[in-house]
């Protein structure tokens, strides 16, 4: 019988097997995603292997445990800086809110907004989608939504009080020109001279 080789954690699982592994129903599936291996190979494997291969894959029903976040990264000798926050354009964020509706499918993409390298996004993000692992983009993704939903409560709160300001100043004026027109209309203010 081959040998079948697994990976033991999210570090060895890359983002295009988590995608794979997301769509996958049946144990045989997602054992042919970790191991690389043929449909048919795994379905003859004998009752006692996998379940020491389910065993041995049962991580995989967790999320990554480690949440550091890194800074730079090498993907396949090449390195990558994670861009400030600040410096994303408008059309980036756009990008990121529209990928993380559906993020495990878009995580390449969303990878490839948040680092830049020599290569294009494109690029980045097909040489993401190949070689980043789980737990780089995992820990980024924590990053990248704790800070997000920090500035969402931010830019919330700011609306919310220039709105307040708005309707205030809104009703201060209708008040105001309420009053002047009570005041034509009673007469309340005008001389009117008598002979």
């Amino acid at each position: 019988m081959k040998k079948i080789k697994l990976p033991d954690s999210w570090n060895e699982v890359t983002i295009k097997q988590l995608q794979e592994l997301n769509l996958c129903d049946n144990p045989i599936d997602k054992i042919c995603v970790l191991s690389g291996e043929e449909y048919e190979l795994i379905e003859k494997i004998d009752t006692d292997s996998a379940n020491r291969i389910e065993a041995a894959i049962s991580w995989i029903t967790q999320l990554p445990t480690k949440d550091e976040f890194k800074e730079v990264v090498t993907i396949n000798g090449k390195e990558y800086k994670a861009k400030k926050l600040s410096t994303l354009s408008y059309g980036e964020w756009v990008d990121i809110s529209y990928y993380l509706k559906e993020e495990v499918k878009n995580l390449h993409k969303v990878m490839a907004t948040l680092y830049e390298g020599e290569l294009s996004k494109d690029k980045r993000a097909e040489e993401f989608e190949n070689h980043m692992n789980v737990e780089i983009a995992w820990s980024a993704l924590v990053f990248f939504s704790t800070i997000e939903k920090n500035c969402l409560v931010t830019i919330r709160a700011f609306f919310q009080k220039e709105i307040m300001w708005m309707q205030m100043n809104r009703t201060r004026k209708e008040k105001s020109e309420r009053q002047k027109k009570e005041s034509r209309i009673s007469g309340v203010g005008s001389y009117s001279p008598t002979t």
